[in-house]
Parts: C-alpha cells; structure tokens; sequence
C-alpha cells in the first residue's frame, strides 16, 4: 500500500497511530513513505508533540529511514522526551533503523535515554 498508494497509506498510517490502534505497529513501511513526503513532516512534527506517549513514540518510528532534515526538526524533542518508552523508541529506530544517524547524535540520544542532562 505504500508503494502503490501513497496518499492511502498516508491517511491508514495516520488513523492508525491517532486512535492508537494495535495494528500500528506493524506499519513500519507506512511511516517510511510518510516521512519521505515533506508535505507529511508537520503531521510527524505533531506526532511528536502529541500528548499521548504511543503517539511520540510513533513519531519516533517514523524516523526510522527518513530524510537527515527531518530526523533533525523531530528527534530533539523525542530525545528529551519524558516518557522513557518514547526515548527508547528512538534509540531503536536511530541506532537499527538504517536512517542517519551520526555519532554525536546517537551519543546524545544515548545520555538522554538514560536521563542524563544534555
């Protein structure tokens, strides 16, 4: 659906991580293809402010393989984030996504996962 349907799979991947539906996390390939349309960053930039943790860590997901400027806009605010799954969710997806990551950022996601003060 990704692939073939991208405006589709944008609003599938949307009401999925909105309602918090459990099939969301198999979506993986969704959030790939909606972090690379720049008109989608501001709905991930809302993901990431969402107050639910479920959404942010959605957000996080998303980064997985996106594009170094919007992995910059968004992983900041993940990485600070209070809740510590939300954290978590971006280390993964930084370190084991395959998306850009530099050294200096994985260190400082790595400090923030574990509360250290930036």
């Amino acid at each position: 659906v990704a692939q073939s349907a991208p405006t589709l799979a944008t609003r599938l991947a949307a009401h999925m991580v909105e309602h918090e539906l459990a099939i969301a996390r198999f979506s993986d390939a969704m959030l790939d293809q909606l972090a690379h349309e720049q008109a989608n960053w501001p709905l991930l930039q809302r993901w990431a402010a969402d107050p639910s943790p479920g959404v942010r860590g959605a957000a996080a997901r998303a980064l997985r393989r996106a594009p170094e400027e919007l992995v910059r806009r968004v992983a900041p605010a993940l990485a600070r984030d209070s809740d510590v799954s939300v954290r978590d969710r971006l280390w993964h997806t930084l370190v084991y996504g395959g998306g850009p990551l530099t050294e200096e950022r994985c260190a400082n996601v790595c400090l923030r996962r574990h509360g250290a003060p930036r």
